[in-house]
């Protein structure tokens, strides 16, 4: 579970990396909520050891949120074909933050296996076996494989982060 969240290897479907952002997302308004009610404090002595915790918690939080947002979106690029470099588009002023969104957000990932990883895992031959055992028929169903698209072509040169070997 630990490597859902905390490794950039991998591929990430756009369902999987929706509800990633909006996990982080929660987190970040039940923090900032957090924030508020503890500036709301009572008296001013309180209220200032409170928010000087509160900032330190934030300073020791805060790049475990990015390197999460990080470990997610380049999962995402490899779903889609592309190296972690791609992260970098979004630093490009308006644009690039519209591109990343656009990109990851509503767009395909590739069928079947890339270098970066293995397509999703579609069980119709397991679900087709099942159904036919539960109503009792007994036949040939072929195995998961057959229905997978066929694996990218793999490109040969220098390795690339996150890439299978």
């Amino acid at each position: 579970m630990l490597a859902f969240f905390f490794s950039p290897s991998g591929r990430f479907g756009r369902a999987q990396w929706w509800l990633a952002q909006l996990a982080v997302l929660a987190i970040v308004i039940i923090v900032v909520v957090l924030l508020l009610s503890i500036l709301n404090g009572t008296t001013e002595q309180s209220r200032n050891a409170d928010a000087l915790l509160l900032g330190i918690g934030l300073v020791i939080f805060s790049p475990l949120l990015m390197w999460i947002g990080f470990c997610v979106t380049v999962k995402r690029y490899h779903d889609r074909g592309k190296s972690a470099w791609w992260y970098l588009i979004q630093f490009i002023p308006l644009i690039g933050g519209i591109w990343a969104l656009v990109e990851l957000g509503f767009c395909s990932g590739d069928d079947g296996d890339n270098e970066y990883g293995d397509g999703p895992d579609l069980n119709i031959g397991e679900d087709l076996k099942a159904l036919h055992e539960r109503n009792g028929q007994q036949g040939v169903v072929t195995s998961v494989s057959t229905y997978r698209p066929p694996p990218a072509p793999r490109t040969s040169g220098p390795p690339v982060f996150g890439k299978r070997s």
